[in-house]
């Protein structure tokens, strides 16, 4: 993943994180590789801004957007 790509939040756990508080799709604006993960800072489509792990993103092809 990479800046300005289209992403949606998906979570393994929907109870703890549910996928419903964030306004699908995103788009990322800055990048942080950690040792064992990468953080993207994500300005989601209701305007409102978090830095979420790379296992709850998914990028969006050009169709699926």
């Amino acid at each position: 993943m990479q800046v300005g790509d289209l992403v949606k939040f998906v979570s393994p756990c929907a109870v703890l994180f549910p996928s419903s508080e964030y306004r699908n799709p995103g788009i990322i604006v800055k990048t942080e590789d950690l040792k064992e993960h990468a953080r993207y800072k994500i300005v989601w489509a209701d305007q409102k801004v978090t830095v979420e792990y790379d296992s709850y993103l998914e990028v969006l092809s050009d169709a699926q957007a």
